[in-house]
């Protein structure tokens, strides 16, 4: 193609380039996910502890489900995290309930304060390099 049908001044003839129509393949499936390194393990779990006082479970449920598998000290503190959040929302359910006889606002009073005490000492943990379960949780995932 020349410079004068191409519609590009200073166009050189014989540069086009080809471009495929079909876009490469995508991954097998099945492959399993390349393994965390331990700082990228700890930096996640921190994370996941420390969103979690802010958006309850869904930090650690996704973390649980997009990083399943690829380290097993981050599998723990994201199951941790999730057991504990998912048993603070039914702590919220049963505040909630509770307050038609007025006794469920001391749940919305004591709940919040548990999360960020908890999550802070967890996260900590996890910095550390520890395991950490929390106490009031029940363990729905183990």
């Amino acid at each position: 193609m020349d410079a004068e049908r191409s519609g590009m001044p200073g166009a050189d003839v014989g540069t086009e380039t080809i471009m495929s129509a079909t876009p490469p393949p995508p991954p097998a499936y099945g492959t399993p996910a390349a393994q965390l390194n331990p700082a990228d393990e700890k930096t996640w779990a921190v994370l996941t502890h420390v969103i979690g006082i802010f958006f309850n479970f869904l930090p650690s449920l996704i973390v649980f489900l997009v990083f399943k598998g690829r380290g097993p000290f981050l599998e723990a503190h994201a199951k941790s995290a999730l057991n504990f959040q998912l048993t603070m929302l039914i702590a919220y359910v049963a505040g909630t309930i509770l307050s038609f006889v007025l006794v469920g606002f001391i749940v919305f009073i004591v709940v919040p304060i548990l999360v960020i005490v908890f999550a802070i000492i967890a996260s900590v943990r996890a910095s550390a390099g520890e395991y950490y379960t929390y106490p009031l949780s029940i363990p729905f995932f183990k």
